[in-house]
């Protein structure tokens, strides 16, 4: 190759990285707002009342963890220990004010919400089919 050639080719480079800058740059929206992978909340339900609620994602990260040295070795299902379970400490619940509020999932066939995680450790289930986990 000689000279000439490779100053066409560098310089048709240029132009098409240049050019899909400027098609990037057109495309963008930067009036629109970034989305957060981390904006749903997490849903609670409290084990003394029984009541439903949620907080942010982020007050959720930031809970300490619950211990789960006394569950070593025990298997909880689909070949997990319970100590590969560890979840997060109790919440405060807004309705009763005790720290009894845990992470929720809710049963698709009944709409009820339930611990996700059973104080062993365990999956929680729904209790009125018994699906879950």
């Amino acid at each position: 190759m000689n000279r000439a050639n490779s100053i066409k080719l560098s310089i048709t480079c240029v132009l098409f990285l240049v050019g899909g800058l400027l098609v990037m740059k057109s495309l963008s929206n930067p009036d629109a707002e970034p989305v957060a992978t981390d904006a749903r909340p997490v849903d609670l339900i409290c084990t003394k009342c029984e009541k439903h609620s949620t907080i942010s994602y982020d007050e959720y990260a930031k809970a300490p963890m619950k211990s789960a040295a006394g569950n070593l070795g025990r298997v909880a299902g689909a070949g997990r220990t319970l100590a590969a379970q560890a979840r997060r400490a109790d919440f405060v619940c807004p309705a009763c004010g005790e720290k009894s509020a845990q992470p929720a999932s809710k049963c698709a066939r009944h709409s009820l919400y339930y611990p996700r995680y059973t104080d062993t450790g365990a999956n929680g289930q729904c209790p009125q089919c018994g699906v879950g986990g």
